[in-house]
């Protein structure tokens, strides 16, 4: 655990219900309710970071996949935390990594781990098989 350990473990009631709300804010890209959803700073994939570029990052994700969906398949909560299982969709109509707009539509798997304290992500950890993802916008 890190330093941003702060506040009473939620239940797992409230736990679930924070990432059903999480989950729909960001299908909807309303990524400026980061805030309401994540600490100020948290840790992202072992680096910590600040809503405003985290922000950022998602909006240029959306600009390359403006229907990227994430859907819950499982969410298992243990405490402090979650975790989940997503199934992710899109349709290529922006640069992705240097890959020119394909009009492709993708699907891949997310695993996100999210630990919570005081009501707000502290720490996440997304997988996903970006080479995968790559593999279907690129193939012949």
């Amino acid at each position: 655990m890190n330093d941003l350990n702060t506040g009473p473990t939620p239940d797992s009631a409230e736990l679930r219900s924070f990432i059903l709300e999480f989950n729909s804010a960001w299908n909807s890209h309303r990524f400026e309710r980061a805030g309401e959803f994540y600490a100020e700073p948290f840790v992202h994939n072992g680096v910590r970071r600040d809503i405003a570029s985290f922000h950022a990052q998602n909006i240029n994700l959306i600009g390359a996949f403006p229907d990227w969906h994430w859907k819950i398949e499982h969410v298992v909560v243990e405490g402090d935390l979650a975790c989940v299982l997503y199934t992710i969709t899109g349709t290529h109509r922006g640069v992705y990594e240097g890959i020119e707009p394909t009009n492709r539509k993708f699907r891949t798997s997310e695993l996100a781990h999210y630990r919570i304290a005081a009501g707000r992500i502290v720490e996440s950890w997304y997988l996903y098989d970006n080479a995968d993802l790559k593999r279907q916008l690129t193939r012949s």
